[in-house]
């Protein structure tokens, strides 16, 4: 991860009045495939997935990885559309809170 930009904003500058503060962060997530694909390993660690046979397990992990790469290319495409979208704010996130620990 490559932080790009980091400020602490001044909602009265906006017109809003709250006591709230927003951190304003852009980054740039260097290896969106190795990413995608720990979430992928740490979501199926925590699931049903993680109790099936080994070869059922394989053959998951199989399928798996098509997705995985079509997520990668679809949020390097910048394709919008609610997967990836929701996918991409999962990823930010992860990698946030990884970076903070």
């Amino acid at each position: 991860m490559q932080i790009k930009r980091q400020e602490i904003l001044d909602l009265k500058t906006l017109g809003i009045d709250s006591s709230s503060v927003v951190h304003l962060l852009h980054i740039k997530i260097l290896d969106v495939h190795q990413k995608a694909q720990e979430i992928i390993t740490m979501l199926t660690d925590k699931t049903w997935i993680s109790k099936l046979d080994a070869v059922s397990q394989l053959s998951y992990q199989s399928r798996a990885q098509k997705t995985i790469e079509k997520l990668v290319n679809n949020i390097l495409s910048k394709v919008e559309d609610s997967v990836t979208e929701e996918f991409g704010e999962y990823l930010y996130s992860d990698i946030i809170i990884a970076s903070l620990m």
